[in-house]
């Protein structure tokens, strides 16, 4: 008896690595296009395959993950995060 998929890979393929890919360097685009070029989200919204609501998405995706990871960065370089000196967890007197 034949196997019928014997002509098939015994792994499975990755089949979102090409859509990962293709929107990293989307984003890429978009933030070179808007940080280095100067255009605005119309202007990158008549590019080919880009709409105006995913230049919108994508734009605010990339500043929350930079602001983000400068936000951990600056965290986990300070000794003491919360400074307990100025006395405001205190009860108040009286």
């Amino acid at each position: 008896m034949p196997q019928p998929y014997r002509h098939l890979p015994a792994t499975k393929p990755d089949i979102h690595a090409p859509i990962a890919r293709h929107t990293a360097l989307g984003r890429a685009r978009i933030a070179q296009m808007r940080y280095f070029g100067g255009y605005c989200e119309q202007q990158i919204a008549e590019t080919p395959d880009i709409t105006e609501h995913t230049v919108q998405l994508d734009w605010d995706r990339m500043r929350l993950k930079f602001w983000r990871r400068r936000y951990v960065e600056a965290i986990e370089q300070t000794d003491d995060p919360i400074d307990s000196s100025d006395g405001a967890d205190e009860p108040a007197p009286g």
